[in-house]
Order: C-alpha cells, then sequence, then structure tokens
C-alpha cells in the first residue's frame, strides 16, 4: 500500500528501548545491593551501562530516522476536527463563567448534548446567545483548529517543574 510507511524504524527503536530498559532495571536491582565481601559482578554489570547507552542511542536514531519519513496531512486532521465543534464546549464554559454567565454548561448542553455540531450551527447557536458583545465576538472566534484550553499553560508549568526538579540534584 503506497500510502503507508513501513515502521520497521520505529519497531527497531522500539527492541532497542526494550534492550535498554531491561539492562537498566537489571543495574537497579543489582547495584544498590552489597553483599558486604568481594563481588566482582558489580564491575561486570558497570562495565555494560554503555551497552545501554548504545541500545538507547539507537533506540532514538531510529525513531529520529522514522519520523523523517512522514508527514502530517493537516487537510485530514482540521476536517477530522470540524465535523464536531462540541469539542468547544469546555472552552465556551469558560468563556461564558467569566462573562458572569451563571449556568454555562445547561447553556452549552442545550445545543451539544448527545449531538454532533457542525462550525455553522455552532455559529448560530453562538449569534442567538443573550450575552455582551465582546464576549460573543470572543464565541465567534473560537474555532476547533484554534483552540487549545490550558495545554500551553499546563506545558508551562510542566517545563518549570522538570527544570526545578533538575537544579535540586
Amino acid at each position: 500500500m503506497p500510502q503507508k510507511v513501513n515502521p520497521i524504524d520505529f519497531e527497531n527503536s522500539e527492541g532497542n528501548l526494550e534492550l535498554a530498559n531491561g539492562l537498566i532495571e537489571v543495574f537497579t536491582r543489582k547495584l544498590p545491593v552489597s553483599r558486604l565481601q568481594r563481588d566482582l559482578s558489580n564491575s561486570t554489570i558497570i562495565r555494560n551501562i554503555g551497552t545501554v547507552l548504545g541500545y538507547s542511542l539507537l533506540a532514538y536514531k531510529g525513531t529520529l530516522s522514522g519520523l523523517s519519513k512522514i508527514a502530517v496531512d493537516r487537510e485530514q486532521i482540521t476536517k477530522g476536527l470540524n465535523k464536531d465543534w462540541s469539542i468547544l464546549t469546555e472552552g465556551v464554559q469558560t468563556v461564558l463563567r467569566r462573562a458572569g454567565e451563571k449556568d454555562p454548561y445547561s447553556m452549552v448542553a442545550k445545543v451539544s448534548k448527545g449531538k454532533k455540531i457542525g462550525g455553522d450551527e455552532w455559529q448560530e447557536w453562538v449569534n442567538k446567545l443573550q450575552i455582551d458583545g465582546k464576549t460573543k465576538e470572543e464565541l465567534r472566534a473560537l474555532t476547533p483548529e484554534k483552540y487549545i484550553g490550558q495545554a500551553e499553560k499546563l506545558t508551562d508549568i510542566a517545563l518549570e517543574e522538570i527544570a526545578k526538579s533538575r537544579k535540586t540534584v
């Protein structure tokens, strides 16, 4: 099938990572345990740290190679997103709450619960809302393609926490 990409790079990456992780698991069980005597088995284990790094490097290179052979079909993604605008309901509730609406859940549920909604239907619903013009404009500007919710903020928080955890080590 010409439209498909052979996943061999990803499969090889997976295998190499399984080997690396398996060795790391052995290291974590073996190295912290001391038999309080001359133990040469640890030195054999330690000599294989390079093997773990080698398998890991092969896996990462394989993943990058596989990724270089695929392309995002933005048109197909856009089509999929635009099939059902109800994915905006959570974001719309947030905007309506911020605008002072008392029960945004019920407002959104009336138009979306158990249904798929197209863009025209969605815009028509927004136009009928009894809300101020600024909020209405904000809701009209929302589309499935543009809405990312709190993803950016949450990513920044996660990156900050990762950076903090590395500084304390």
